[in-house]
């Protein structure tokens, strides 16, 4: 599965790739608002990431998209659209991004297109995302893509890297937002 932007490939992720991403959750900046990265993290924890990945694209009854963002030939994040469940129309939405490219629109555009994918191609009704409530910028992200604050939940999430307990803050966007 492939979705082409102006400037992102968002694609199946490799093998080939475990360095590109390795890079990006190596860093304590990126891991620490990824509940279940482990800071340092290791080349045999993304392999198995990688693993996962593939054998869910090969799910004819796939409930997990997991692609990685390629910018200039490199893999920089990973966009996911998890559960989704056909009949209820709805998916969970979550997005990573190499710290060495926060700043130039790249997680908007895959956000975006990721979206657009879910409402359009898998006629999704309605996406959920829940980022740390102190991710400012992940916040900042959803709601210029339109996603609505839903509800907030109070130290419902740890962070594997850090170890800190995390607020959640819960957005929400339906087809018809």
């Amino acid at each position: 599965m492939e979705i082409k932007t102006k400037r992102l490939l968002l694609r199946e992720i490799k093998q080939e790739d475990a360095q590109d991403v390795l890079e990006e959750l190596n860093d304590l900046e990126v891991s620490k608002n990824l509940g279940s990265v482990p800071y340092p993290c290791t080349l045999e924890y993304v392999k198995s990431l990688i693993d996962y990945s593939i054998q869910e694209s090969k799910n004819k009854k796939r409930a997990d998209y997991i692609l990685g963002i390629e910018y200039e030939g490199k893999v920089v994040g990973a966009i996911l659209l998890l559960m989704v469940n056909k009949t209820q129309g709805t998916g969970f939405l979550h997005f990573d991004l190499n710290r060495k490219y926060w700043g130039k629109g790249i997680g908007f555009e895959a956000t975006q297109a990721m979206v657009d994918y879910a409402f359009k191609k898998l006629q999704l009704k309605k996406i959920e995302s829940n980022p740390f409530a102190d991710n400012i910028a992940s916040c900042k992200l959803l709601e210029k893509l339109s996603f609505k604050k839903s509800f907030f939940i109070p130290k419902k999430e740890i962070s594997k890297a850090t170890g800190k307990i995390h607020d959640v803050q819960v957005y929400i966007i339906t087809r018809d937002d």
